[in-house]
């Protein structure tokens, strides 16, 4: 009867671990299709609103004025009530560029905070930078970024520019 139990236990075992892999692979998997949901209401709200969203910073969800420092993802502001956490219970963070924060958008398009991702080439040859925005989860650090050059595009398909 001993041994019953012990064979039991290896397989109950050697089943535990392959479980929580699929677990943390769901959450990650939610994040990601979160991060791209995110990313596509930011350009929706700036479209529509002629800027973007400033980050929130006192936890509230919705956009304060401090526009030149990383925060929260202002999550009410945006009407995603399933981008408050991601799937591990910590809340998406946000940085803009200023330039983008206040309407109406710089003529031509340009950068003006040098918001950069290390080991990819994100500066213009006049040193301004090709990123709008960085949305990113900290609980696995995967980010998303919206590019001047995404943006662009979106713009014009909305016939805002």
């Amino acid at each position: 009867m001993a041994m019953v139990f012990a064979i039991i236990s290896l397989l109950m075992g050697g089943l535990l671990l392959p479980l929580s892999v699929q677990i943390d692979q769901q959450k990650f998997q939610k994040t990601k299709h979160d991060l791209a949901n995110i990313k596509e209401s930011l350009i929706g709200f700036a479209i529509i609103n002629d800027h973007f969203p400033c980050p929130d910073i006192n936890n509230d969800g919705i956009e304060d004025t401090a526009c030149d420092i990383e925060g929260n993802l202002p999550w009410v502001s945006l009407a995603l009530n399933f981008a408050r956490h991601d799937a591990w219970g910590n809340p998406y963070r946000y940085k803009v560029d200023k330039a983008y924060s206040t309407p109406p958008f710089p003529k031509p398009p340009k950068t003006s905070s040098g918001l950069m991702l290390p080991n990819l080439v994100s500066l213009e040859k006049d040193g301004t930078s090709r990123i709008l925005a960085i949305i990113y989860s900290s609980s696995n650090d995967h980010l998303i970024w919206i590019s001047n050059n995404l943006f662009i595009s979106r713009l014009v398909q909305a016939g805002k520019l």
